[in-house]
This record gives structure tokens, sequence and C-alpha cells, in this order.
């Protein structure tokens, strides 16, 4: 009965999960992705990247990698042995800049520069994994075109990334006689698992990030690539898509009250809707509804006019301590007031849930890739949320089991690449 209760309001809101269809989500997901291959498109634009795959790995040559995430800054030096083992030295971290207010341009490449300044004389060679939208040039460098995750930094939109770093290194009076190759997070995730699954045998491969953001990058026929306009050599070329702001997506009520409060409203919704940075928004949104619906008991609504947004960690916190010493389970009151917050809960990672298996099924069924069993595709996934969120990745992989696997006849197999972001850029680094 009390699940019954919690449905019936989350219906009223169109917040249930089990409206979405997957077949016709699907085949939206996939019009948008042809779309933004014939020509630019404002959302969801499948950056061409000019990073080819299969080419051999140089050894015993070391690049230097940095790696602009939604939280830190890192930098490092790797080398590929013999055996194409990695080794990874100097490796040192610091905060992203725009993650605690405003930064300038000239602040934010004065601080690459310096972070990186050990590491200089080790080589000439290097990969730059950049988690955030950039449009790769064929001479491999990245301008920004916006920022995700509430990073601020508004005076890099539009700056390329190359270009900037070999400024700032001669205003420290560095050497900037460098070759930089510009690459996103799941380019890079895409390369790393490759490189850890040689021997193995599968169709294609899959880059997905599904952390503080997401994101999705795959291997294309460059002739399918229609807006470069180049003859087709039988090649094939890294995809970025820049998933996280497909725009197709029916929103909520919710869903719209946080677009609303956030640097680019209007802007990255379905990263806003399935990605870590913005689930406890989710579920602060949602409990505002159920207050005002009498969901809750008297004393949970009291507690709860107190509160302020949550962060996702806190999610977890109660999903693994119900009774424990954490903020959502201090507001219950009774156990009737525990499950109704699970059933909230679970809806809101089934609905996210249900949304990235969209995003990997219509990438796996335009590439028609994965049809034998034998030759899965493989995804190689990064982010915390997608391995760390309680209730998230078990609904992942029932989905692809049941929906991907037994409906649609697709086989994948999901790779966690250790240090995938620091080992794409290398290989995007000395081999292209």
């Amino acid at each position: 009965m009390v699940k019954q209760e919690v449905r019936k309001f989350l219906e009223s809101r169109e917040l249930n999960a089990d409206r979405i269809d997957l077949d016709r989500e699907v085949d939206k997901f996939i019009a948008n992705m042809l779309s933004g291959l014939a020509e630019e498109q404002p959302a969801m634009n499948m950056i061409p990247t000019y990073i080819q795959v299969g080419r051999r790995i140089p050894v015993n040559e070391p690049v230097i990698v940095m790696d602009a995430g939604g939280t830190n800054f890192r930098v490092a030096t790797l080398t590929f042995g013999e055996d194409y083992s990695v080794q990874i030295e100097d490796f040192r971290r610091s905060e992203m800049p725009g993650t605690s207010g405003p930064v300038t341009r000239d602040e934010f490449f004065d601080h690459l520069v310096e972070v990186m300044r050990p590491l200089l004389p080790k080589s000439r060679h290097i990969g730059f994994c950049f988690s955030y939208a950039a449009k790769i040039t064929p001479e491999r460098d990245g301008q920004v075109l916006n920022f995700s995750k509430e990073v601020e930094l508004p005076e890099v939109v539009g700056q390329l990334l190359g270009v900037n770093i070999r400024a700032a290194l001669d205003r420290a009076g560095l050497s900037s006689d460098v070759e930089i190759t510009v690459l996103n997070d799941t380019v890079a995730a895409l390369l790393g698992g490759m490189s850890q699954t040689q021997g193995r045998d599968f169709s294609s491969y899959i880059g997905f990030i599904l952390g503080t953001g997401t994101n999705t990058a795959y291997t294309e026929r460059i002739a399918a690539i229609g807006k470069l306009g180049r003859p087709d050599d039988g090649g094939r070329m890294i995809i970025n898509m820049e998933s996280g702001t497909y725009p197709d997506i029916q929103l909520s009520i919710v869903d719209e009250a946080i677009d609303q409060t956030t640097q680019n409203p209007g802007s990255y919704r379905f990263e806003k809707v399935i990605s870590g940075r913005y689930q406890g928004m989710q579920l602060w949104h949602t409990l505002q509804h159920a207050v005002a619906d009498g969901l809750f008991s008297p004393a949970f609504a009291m507690g709860f006019e107190f509160t302020k947004e949550f962060d996702s960690y806190e999610l977890d916190q109660f999903l693994f301590r119900p009774r424990g010493d954490n903020r959502l389970a201090r507001l219950c009151d009774s156990d009737t007031d525990r499950l109704k917050l699970f059933w909230i809960l679970d809806n809101l990672f089934e609905r996210a849930a249900r949304l990235a298996t969209i995003n990997l099924a219509g990438v796996m069924k335009h590439m028609g890739e994965g049809t034998n069993p034998v030759y899965p595709v493989g995804i190689s996934a990064e982010g915390t949320t997608f391995y760390k969120a309680k209730l998230l990745k078990p609904k992942i992989d029932h989905l692809m089991v049941d929906y991907v696997n037994g409906q649609l006849g697709l086989y994948h197999e999901f790779i966690r690449a250790e240090n995938s972001n620091l080992i794409g850029a290398a290989i995007a680094a000395l081999t292209n």
C-alpha cells in the first residue's frame, strides 16, 4: 500500500520512470545522432575528433598527460612498455579551476602550466583530456564550446586550448615547442578501454561517462560523417557525441525547476536528469512536492522545511543506513517515512537507468554492432555515479540484459579500465 501511495504521487507529477517508452526514445535518440552527423546542430552536436583507432602505440616513449575533470585537474607522465603495460609517474593533482568561483582565462591556463611545469623536461608530447564540450580542429586542438557541471570559466569559452597553453608557457618563460592533442574524457575512456582489452575480440567500442556529468563517444565510419565532406577511405573516426546535451527529452516539473537554477538554463538537459551532480537536486525538488501533498508525516514535513538541497552522496548515505546518522534518515519519523523515501529514490534511479540505457542502446543500434554475443560491444564506462550509486548500476545492468540483449538482440560487456582518462590521452598524443 505504501508503494502504491508513492506511485500515485509520482504519476500525478509525471515523474514515474515506467512512463518512458524505451523503443520510442531509442529511435528519437538515433534520429538526433544522424542529424548531428549530417550537419551542425545546437545540441548533441556529434563532434568529430580527428582521432582514428587501430594505430600502433609507440613503446618506451614518455608523454605528458593532463586531465581536466569535473572536480580535479590531474597531470602525470605515462609510458607504455613492450607488453603495453602502463607506467604512470610524476602524478600531481589540484582543484579544477572554476569549481569554487569564476576564474579568468589567463588564470586558468597559467594554473595548468604551473601544475605541469616539473614534467615539461620529460616530453614535448602532451595529451590533454578535457571533460567539457570542445570543437576539435583538424590539428587536434580544441575550441571550448561551453562548460557544464557548474564550472565557472566564462572567459575560456571560445578559446583554443592548445594555443592558450602555448601562450601561458611563453608567459612563464618556458619552451612552447610542444605538440598538444586535445580530446574529451569519453574519447579517452574509449581508447583506454581498447588498450586494456588487447588480445580480446570486441565488435566495436563505446566510451561512456556517468559521474558528475555524462557523455558518450563511439567509433563512426568516416563516410557517415556527412558534415566533414570527406571521401570514403574505409576508415573510422571517434565521435564525441556530447550526449549530455541531448535535447529531445521529456522533462518533468522537477527537471524544469532544476534547469532554471543552474548556470546554463536550457542546456545540458539530459545531463541534468541522469548525472550525479544533479541527483541531490532531483530528490530535494521531488520531496518539495511530496511534502506539499501530505505524503510524509508531519514530523518529516517540519524537518524538511529547514533543509537545503542534498548532495548526491547523501542519497547513498540513506540507502546504506536508513536509520543512521545522516540528514535523510533524521528526517524520517517512522519506517513508513523511510519506506516512502526509499520508493522515491528507487524511482529516481530507475528513471536515470532507463535514460542511460536509451543512450547506450541508441548508439549500439545505430552502429549495428554487437549482433553476435561472441563479439560484443565493449563499453568502457567511467564515473563515480555509475559505479558507486547503490541503486543505479544494478538497474542499468538489468535493463541492458532485458532490453538491449533480450529485445534488441545486441550484446555488450562493460569494461572498467583503471586510469582510462590518462591512458587514453597518452594514446591519442602518441598515435595521432
